[in-house]
């Protein structure tokens, strides 16, 4: 059920909006969303680096902007995962966290509209992850119409990117699952804020998405064809570890079936590049489900 006490309590003041960034060194990519966070309808009240590079880059730029926002650098190692978890131990008392990655940035009123929505009740909402200039949706689908998340939207409109949250959700269904997301050390690389979501969800929690939300992401750099088949399949891997924990075999075979299906399709076509990232797809999410690489 919604926390009506907390919603309630909001009405006559405002709530506290802390942003926790994991950052393995883009001083360029970090100023862009500085900048975007100072230029916020509604200001953050704090701001977290978990830097995890090897230079001296990313406290430069902060010592920059300290003036400007009201900003922190803690180290971290190990991952997206736990730096965002590093971030969040550091993080001031907070009633919204969100976690937009070093390469991303946000609308001016990004932070104003996720406030809006996230006090209707929900304890987590998700907005838009897109890219500037043609607006297509970044790494999932998303939509055009708000909704509240359930078993199958979990995975086509919610980044954690783009994800708002209460703080009660690290408090009651903990944090970040340092076994899963880029960097950490495992071979499950994504999909860490999917299963968090999952935990919430398992236990009755409301979670939403809604577009009025609007997350800027840097279009991908081309990767050779190789480094792009690996990536796809150390991604699925992480799908399928996330499936193994949360979901019934059922719903994992339809998670193979639908991208055997467009493997399939797709050579019928000739289009082999296509069909073969539907196998790696396929096969990283079977390693990730029985926890066995190929």
């Amino acid at each position: 059920m919604p926390d009506t006490t907390r919603q309630h309590s909001w009405t006559e003041s405002k709530p506290r909006v802390g942003i926790v960034v994991s950052t393995i060194g883009r001083p360029t990519s970090l100023q862009r969303l500085f900048a975007s966070l100072e230029a916020q309808t509604f200001p953050v009240n704090t701001l977290v680096v978990a830097d995890q590079s090897s230079t001296m880059e990313t406290t430069s730029v902060a010592e920059a902007w300290a003036s400007r926002l009201p900003l922190t650098v803690v180290p971290s190692r190990g991952g997206l995962s736990q730096g965002r978890n590093d971030g969040l131990a550091a993080l001031p008392p907070c009633d919204i966290v969100a976690f937009p990655d070093d390469d991303c940035w946000y609308a001016p009123n990004t932070v104003a509209n996720a406030v809006e929505e996230i006090m209707t009740g929900c304890m987590m909402v998700s907005g838009r992850l897109v890219t500037p200039g043609d607006m297509k949706p970044s790494r999932v689908r998303f939509g055009s119409q708000p909704l509240t998340l359930g078993r199958r939207s979990i995975w086509t409109h919610a980044v954690e990117a783009a994800c708002f949250f209460r703080q009660e959700v690290f408090e009651t269904y903990g944090v970040f699952n340092t076994e899963l997301g880029v960097g950490c050390p495992t071979p499950w690389q994504s999909g860490e804020g999917t299963e968090l979501l999952w935990r919430a969800l398992n236990n009755g929690a409301l979670l939403g998405y809604s577009p009025r939300i609007t997350v800027f992401e840097e279009a991908g750099a081309d990767l050779s064809p190789a480094i792009y088949l690996r990536k796809t399949r150390e991604y699925a891997r992480g799908t399928g570890r996330v499936i193994r924990l949360h979901q019934n075999r059922w719903e994992f075979t339809a998670a193979v079936i639908r991208p055997a299906v467009r493997g399939f399709l797709n050579l019928l076509r000739l289009r082999v590049g296509t069909a073969r990232l539907c196998l790696h797809t396929i096969l990283g999410r079977c390693e990730g489900y029985t926890g066995r690489l190929v």
